[in-house]
């Protein structure tokens, strides 16, 4: 019996010392590496998973997981904005807000971005001195296309449609060949369209 164990163990041996030299040694200790950015699309698309089922506190965190994992991307601009819906959810409006100012930082040229952020500033019931805020911003930099973008839109939520419409006019004429303009003439286009609110 003896002779049988050592004979298999001596065959066990062979054999693995006979596939391992088949390896190079960079086969047998493969290395991983991590994408973060494909992980920050992944948390994204968890946190909207979330969202949908109303989990909005798990939403938010992974939302701020996929920002630290991509925090110098184009894309994070969509993952404070959504970050910034998650906190509108949860009534954490100066969150909300911030969110959404990182969100426009980073890509000023999506309209809902600002439109959020109006939103934010509506819930959390202080438009007037929001547009008193931009109304001191845009007289400091007349020049600054995003301040008059962002009081244009304070100015429609609030149906001051002539205030509104030379804002968002003023946007236009400082910002004409903007992909986003297109999006600001049917916001004007809305304006006109819009009955009164009574």
């Amino acid at each position: 019996m003896h002779k049988v164990v050592c004979k298999t163990l001596a065959l066990f041996i062979i054999l693995i010392f006979a596939s391992a030299q088949t390896y190079e040694k960079s086969e047998l200790f493969e290395t991983f590496v991590i994408d973060a950015h494909k992980n920050a699309v992944w948390h994204n698309e968890k946190g909207m998973y979330y969202m949908s089922r109303t989990y909005v506190h798990a939403a938010a965190e992974e939302f701020k997981l996929a920002i630290r994992l991509a925090p110098n991307n184009a894309s994070t601009a969509v993952y404070f904005n959504n970050l910034g819906e998650a906190y509108i959810k949860l009534f954490k409006f100066k969150m909300a807000i911030d969110c959404f100012q990182k969100s426009i930082d980073i890509n000023p040229n999506s309209l809902l971005f600002y439109q959020n952020l109006v939103k934010a500033y509506k819930e959390k019931g202080v438009l007037k001195t929001a547009v008193d805020k931009y109304v001191d911003l845009a007289k400091q930099n007349p020049t600054n296309s995003k301040n008059w973008l962002i009081l244009g839109l304070l100015y429609k939520e609030l149906d001051q449609k002539e205030f509104a419409t030379r804002s968002l006019k003023e946007f236009i004429k400082l910002e004409p060949g903007l992909f986003i303009t297109k999006s600001v003439h049917r916001v004007l286009l809305d304006l006109k369209d819009e009955p009164d609110k009574w």
